[in-house]
């Protein structure tokens, strides 16, 4: 049996009536068999194969399949990557593998006709058919962002040693602890580990030494370049947790749904799927830190649709991946979950 670390009770916040997470079922140790690790991870690749040959008959998929690309339902073997998938992700792939729940996470760097994407692809496993396939997809990539696309992050890739590892229910409250931290000013909500770097569509976003350079679109206010710059330099060379208390998520009205639902326990991996809303509100919370800016300006409402992959051990957050992120309009939904979005 293996020896699961147990958490700090004051580290991670037990579950509230609106968290908005159902606890996944805890499973016998072993139950993960390296044979179905295995066989979950040649079906991503095979997934990657019949999208490069725009062939959907060659995979083994429930006459019941269910496709979203980009949170829109479409019939399978449409859209942008099976019409037009060029290069299959290399050098910069993260796979979160979970064969409890019988699905696999690939993020990764990609090519849709000869141009890079970054994306992230779920795909959902019953009686060896596939009956849940959910594609993001992005070309807006920051050139300051190249450098960490080259391949992942060590940790990202390596096994968590037994004596250091969480069990399913752990890794999921701990994930989910996350969002309680941005959505309320209170970094204390969620166990991070002194060691924490964030990483989104491959910028680092968090402890640099020098803070990176934004391109911005070309139709962007000169005060609000220099807004954003003023914002940029003051978060990313702080830490998560001083980013939180900081008030700089106070415009995020919620994370919902926020879908921690592809668990890795061999590598302390969490592939969340979070919807983050704004409705055009910012919390009364000072901003401080930020020479030149007192106050986040209310934006209007949008939200975002995400992948974000977290790294988990001694119940704590070592690394959080966000491969991919998606603009949608306010009140939009992901596309799974009924009622979501609003």
């Amino acid at each position: 049996m293996k020896n699961v670390h147990t958490i700090d009770s004051e580290a991670v916040p037990r579950f509230v009536a609106d968290s908005g997470t159902e606890v996944a079922h805890a499973r016998t140790p072993g139950h993960e068999s390296d044979e179905a690790r295995s066989w979950l991870k040649s079906l991503a690749d095979r997934y990657f194969d019949a999208l490069l040959s725009h062939s959907p008959a060659e995979l083994p998929l429930d006459p019941q399949v269910r496709m979203t690309e980009n949170t829109i339902a479409i019939p399978m073997g449409e859209g942008v990557l099976w019409r037009a998938l060029t290069k299959a992700p290399e050098g910069f792939r993260v796979d979160v593998v979970d064969a409890v729940s019988e699905q696999i996470v690939v993020g990764g760097l990609l090519e849709v006709r000869g141009r890079p994407y970054l994306a992230g692809i779920r795909l959902r496993v019953l009686k060896g058919r596939i009956i849940e396939v959910e594609h993001l997809l992005t070309d807006m990539i920051q050139p300051a962002a190249w450098a960490n696309l080259e391949r992942p992050r060590d940790a990202l890739l390596q096994d968590v040693p037994l004596e250091q590892r969480n069990d399913r229910v752990e890794l999921q409250l701990i994930a989910d602890s996350y969002f309680d931290a941005l959505t309320s000013e209170d970094s204390r909500r969620a166990p991070f580990a002194a060691d924490c770097v964030r990483h989104e569509t491959g910028l680092r976003t968090t402890g640099n030494s020098t803070p990176p350079q934004l391109l911005l679109p070309q139709n962007t206010p000169a005060d609000e370049r220099e807004r954003m710059q003023i914002l940029m330099n003051g978060m990313s060379v702080r830490s998560a947790a001083e980013q939180i208390d900081s008030g700089l998520f106070a415009d995020l009205w919620k994370v919902w749904p926020r879908r921690p639902i592809v668990i890795d326990e061999v590598k302390g991996l969490v592939a969340a799927f979070p919807l983050f809303i704004q409705n055009g509100d910012v919390r009364s919370v000072p901003l401080t830190g930020y020479p030149g800016v007192d106050r986040l300006t209310n934006p209007l409402p949008f939200s975002t649709q995400w992948l974000e992959i977290f790294k988990i051990h001694s119940g704590r957050i070592h690394e959080i991946e966000a491969p991919v992120f998606i603009p949608l309009n306010f009140g939009a939904g992901n596309g799974w979950d009924s009622g979501s979005g609003l």
